[in-house]
């Protein structure tokens, strides 16, 4: 499992310098999402000078699952735009970091908060059993490498595609970055839902509304 999982995008602007300001949202959770987590752990949002804290409000409330419950233990911060990046999961230190760029709609930020969200669910919770059922439910080759290099670009593996996929499951319709494959159809997302590991798959919506969404 490397360090640091990445969703990357070349078209990002230079990073700008912004100071972290003392803007933070503090949440409280009960969840076990396997032997990893910890119970009773924080959640924590930081976001960056310079970031909208209405627009991460605004962002968080997109989410048609309860963050918290996926982020316990981690923190989220919000930071300005990083060249080539849109989003990072630091696995070490229990860390997602979100790019927000001028000029992305708030869905886009949000898929990008729920594509790093996926990637927590995964190494809290997942398992060869459970990525080997994901591959099969998205019709994937079971000799798809999951794991790419630390920091380099998700979307030719199974964990970019796993997270590209559980942001569809979690997130407003967006772009399907992942390059193994077109955006699930409303029948793999109900098989997708199904191979879940079951901690992660009870916080999700309906599968039937998870379908409804997909086909409209």
């Amino acid at each position: 499992m490397p360090a640091a999982l990445a969703l990357t995008n070349v078209r990002a602007a230079s990073v700008k310098a912004a100071k972290v300001k003392a803007a933070k949202v503090k949440a409280t959770s009960k969840v076990n999402l396997g032997p990893a987590t910890q119970t009773n752990a924080e959640a924590l949002v930081t976001v960056d000078g310079g970031v909208d804290q209405q627009h991460v409000t605004s962002v968080l409330s997109m989410l048609s699952v309860d963050w918290r419950l996926i982020a316990a233990g981690w923190t989220i911060n919000f930071k300005k735009e990083r060249n080539g990046y849109l989003g990072l999961t630091l696995v070490r230190e229990r860390k997602v970091e979100i790019y927000v760029r001028d000029g992305r709609p708030l869905e886009g930020i949000a898929h990008d908060l729920a594509h790093e969200l996926g990637h927590v669910a995964d190494v809290m919770a997942g398992s060869d059993e459970s990525r080997a059922a994901f591959l099969r439910a998205r019709r994937l080759s079971a000799s798809t490498p999951w794991w790419t290099c630390s920091g380099c670009t998700d979307l030719q593996v199974g964990a970019g595609d796993f997270a590209e996929t559980f942001a569809m499951l979690i997130a407003p319709s967006y772009k399907f970055y992942s390059e193994l494959g077109q955006s699930p159809s409303a029948a793999q997302l109900v098989d997708v839902t199904a191979a879940l590991p079951a901690s992660i798959a009870v916080a999700l919506r309906p599968t039937a509304d998870l379908a409804l969404r997909a086909e409209g």
